[in-house]
């Protein structure tokens, strides 16, 4: 994997820098200038930005941790994108990503071409994560080993021979391509996991049957016990139907001569007369109500005439009274009209008019107690006649004896009744009897079915004990596949591979930078502090003339085995056949270096560079007197430009 060009905009303190050319660039130096702050002559210019670029185009984070609105330039405060452009044998990819940009927004893009390049072919999926997923793969490791391997910075550098076991195993295991072999262990764990699934239902449907099985013996048992006992007890069962029959027979004689006492026809016959008498009286008794409704009526209009009479006589001697006292009437307002009186008024236009009205009043009384006499009196008392006419006789007797005719009807019906009843269940005591000989044995149909049900078990326990016999041995296979893809297995056998590769490469990087003082030693076995082996991959450090563990070295030493332990891990991914990574970047790696380690440190790098091809010091200090090729950062008004080696 070589890493073609690099174009930033607005990322970081970088204005606009495009291309930045990164493949076979040899050893190249980035320095800064800060025209900004004259109390820092290089720092925060933005030289780390070139790296922390690449790495946020590839990972969408950078070397030191940035992610999100924190890599947009704080002078521009939009529209950054860093573009970089990557070739993998004959494919090229170019990965695009924005953050708070017009157009594009958030969004990472990646694009693929083959030969030349001219037709880009977007590999983009519909989610950041999963275009990110592809860029991982093209990439060949993840942000953790891409760092560890290729990149060391002042802040960020690995601490290797500070991790622990478990931080070591994932770095290396990455590093070596050993992922996919975890990838492997998930799925033989998946599959172990499905073949105990498989099993234990196997296990679970075969103990189950089993059961059903001892259950239908049983009932086998049983409906044979049952069976037998049927037919021992067929001439029991006809004797006891036969005694029932003819204690049946035995109460229908008693009945029937019963019914013989009993004359129903001549209780039927007296019933008849007897009704017909209630009959004519139930005709006497509703004509005696009709008339007594008739005289009722005639007694309530014969009232209502009488209460007009006396309301006429009432007004006759109202009016009586006021023709009787005229000259103290005639002073009162009109009852009539309502006009009020006075002296004005004549007392004997009074006096008249109030005796027309008494003579017409009288003539009204006069009609009235005439139509009382000659209508309404006549009429109450032709009603009272035809009342009085009608005279109900006593039917108590009658009734009484009517009642007790139908008691004696209702025993014979009872009777009637229970002879049937009985008719009935000595016919069937006379069925059952005959049949309690000849009848099939019910148990026999239910043995049958047992006896079925018993043969389906047996066949199905005989299949399960196949497929059982099959999953134990697919079980056993799933077992070895796990323990080979396991951490115990082809895993730990790949780390003891890689073991001597990393302390053959970490050995020679710190011959060159400590003259050989200073071992580092990769190992997976450690000692306990009783004197035991035990399992654990770490990195043993001694410096022959100096301090014996990697705690007790100066500061210079640590940065030495850190860059040597780094670089051999470097090296392991380069080894990895699909995705050798032609790029190596030092950031501030000269730091706590005296002359003599920085002279070795160059020698590494130019033998670095020529092994990979491009490799990227960024310093503050004047280190052009051993690298020739160097680019400026160069920081004004907010914005670092690039110029130098790399832009040419």
């Amino acid at each position: 994997m070589k890493f073609l060009s690099l174009k930033i905009r607005n990322f970081l303190t970088i204005g606009d820098a495009d291309p930045i050319s990164l493949d076979n660039r040899g050893l190249c130096l980035i320095q800064g200038m800060n025209e900004d702050d004259t109390s820092a002559t290089s720092n925060g210019v933005g030289k780390s930005s070139i790296p922390d670029a690449l790495c946020w185009a590839l990972y969408g984070a950078t070397a030191r941790g940035e992610s999100g609105d924190a890599v947009v330039n704080n002078t521009v405060k939009k529209n950054t994108l860093v573009q970089v452009v990557m070739q993998d044998g004959a494919t090229t990819y170019r990965i695009s990503r924005y953050r708070k940009d017009a157009e594009f927004k958030n969004q990472t893009f990646i694009h693929a071409a083959s030969g030349d390049g001219e037709l880009w072919v977007d590999m983009s999926k519909g989610t950041e994560s999963e275009t990110q997923e592809v860029i991982n793969q093209v990439m060949g490791c993840s942000l953790d080993v891409f760092m560890a391997a290729i990149y060391a910075g002042q802040e960020e550098m690995p601490d290797l021979p500070k991790m622990t076991d478990k931080q070591l195993k994932l770095l290396i295991e990455e590093a070596a391509g050993v992922e996919r072999l975890e990838q492997a262990y998930a799925v033989a764990r998946d599959e172990l996991g499905r073949a105990k699934v498989l099993m234990e239902s196997h296990l679970t449907k075969r103990n189950l049957s089993k059961e059903h099985l001892a259950a239908t013996q049983a009932k086998i048992a049983k409906a044979r016990m049952e069976f037998d006992e049927f037919e021992s007890g067929r001439k029991a069962r006809h004797e006891s139907y036969l005694s029932a029959s003819q204690t049946t027979k035995l109460l229908m004689t008693k009945l029937l001569a019963e019914l013989k006492a009993r004359d129903a026809l001549a209780l039927t016959t007296e019933g008849a007369v007897i009704d017909a008498q209630l009959a004519t009286h139930d005709d006497q008794s509703k004509a005696r109500l009709k008339a007594q409704s008739l005289l009722n009526d005639k007694q309530r209009r014969l009232s209502r005439q009488q209460d007009a009479i006396k309301l006429a006589t009432d007004v006759a001697a109202t009016l009586k009274y006021r023709l009787d006292n005229a000259a103290a009437e005639v002073m009162k307002p009109c009852p009539a009209c309502g006009k009020p009186g006075g002296e004005e008024h004549d007392v004997e236009t009074f006096r008249a008019h109030i005796k027309g009205e008494l003579t017409k009043q009288l003539q009204a009384i006069q009609a009235l107690k005439k139509e009382l006499t000659e209508v309404y009196l006549p009429e109450v008392a032709d009603a009272q006649a035809q009342f009085d006419s009608i005279v109900l006789p006593d039917v108590s007797a009658i009734a009484a004896r009517r009642s007790a005719i139908n008691v004696e009807l209702g025993k014979i019906e009872t009777i009637k009744n229970h002879l049937r009843l009985s008719k009935k269940d000595y016919d069937t005591s006379n069925e059952q009897a005959a049949r309690a000989l000849t009848d099939p044995n019910p148990l026999e149909a239910v043995i049958t079915m047992l006896k079925t049900n018993e043969t389906e078990y047996e066949h199905g326990l005989g299949v399960l004990e196949t497929s059982i016999a099959e999953s134990e041995t697919k079980l056993e296979i799933a077992n070895s596949v796990v323990k080979v893809f396991g951490p115990a297995g082809v895993r730990a056998h790949i780390l003891d591979t890689v073991t001597p590769f990393l302390n053959e490469r970490t050995a020679d990087y710190l011959s060159v930078l400590s003259d050989g003082n200073i071992s580092a030693v990769w190992s997976t076995l450690s000692t306990t502090a009783k004197g035991d082996l035990k399992e654990k991959f770490n990195i043993d450090v001694t410096n022959e003339k100096g301090a014996k563990t990697f705690k007790g070295l100066s500061g210079g030493e640590k940065r030495k085995v850190r860059l040597a332990a780094m670089l051999a891990l470097q090296d392991l991914v380069a080894s990895r056949a699909t995705k050798p990574i032609e790029l190596w970047i030092g950031d501030e790696i000269d730091d706590a270096l005296d002359s003599a380690g920085l002279e070795r440190l160059m020698g590494v790098l130019e033998r670095k560079a020529r092994e990979r091809g491009t490799v990227l010091v960024i310093s503050h200090n004047d280190l052009k007197c051993w690298i020739d090729n160097t680019v400026t950062v160069t920081k004004r008004d907010g914005l670092s430009a690039i110029s130098g080696y790399l832009c040419e």
